[in-house]
């Protein structure tokens, strides 16, 4: 089987759950069509095999790791930071307020993450998203998800 193909059968691997077989596929990859340190950290977090992935996720650029291993590797600081740098800018996107807002809530945070998720909503950021994400659980104790989610959400925020 050819690099490319095998890269592309170690996602699919990934996708469906099978995270030891896609480990071994990623791995087994070659040229350019391997799957990035990234991935290898995805399979590993799924395998449970966390402190491995931290230590490979090290070798990766700053600004090439990903927001999902970082929020997954409970690296709040560093994401923190970097949405705070992104809301900073001088046209900042919502999603970047609404991600300053889910770390925000799992760190405890409970008032700025509401006033930093009213933000996001208001900046047209999707309610819908918020409810469907698995990780904006913390969220939902705050008051602007819960003005946003009534029966009779807000038209003019």
């Amino acid at each position: 089987m050819r690099g490319f193909a095998r890269g592309l059968l170690a996602v699919a691997l990934l996708g469906v759950g099978r995270a030891g077989e896609a480990l071994t596929m990623a791995e087994s990859a070659t040229g350019s069509q391997r799957p990035g340190l990234q991935f290898v950290c995805r399979c590993l977090l799924a395998l449970g095999r966390r402190e491995e992935a931290r230590a490979k996720l090290e070798a990766v650029e700053p600004e090439h790791r990903g927001e999902d291993l970082l929020f997954a590797l409970g690296a709040l600081d560093r994401l923190q930071a970097r949405f705070e740098r992104a809301i900073g800018r001088e046209y900042p996107d919502a999603g970047d307020f609404y991600k300053l807002a889910r770390v925000l809530a799992h760190r405890g945070e409970a008032a700025r993450a509401d006033a930093t998720l009213l933000q996001a909503l208001q900046r047209g950021f999707p309610i819908a998203e918020v409810v469907a994400d698995a990780d904006a659980l913390p969220l939902r104790a705050t008051e602007a998800y819960r003005r946003w989610t009534a029966p009779d959400p807000p038209v003019d925020p």
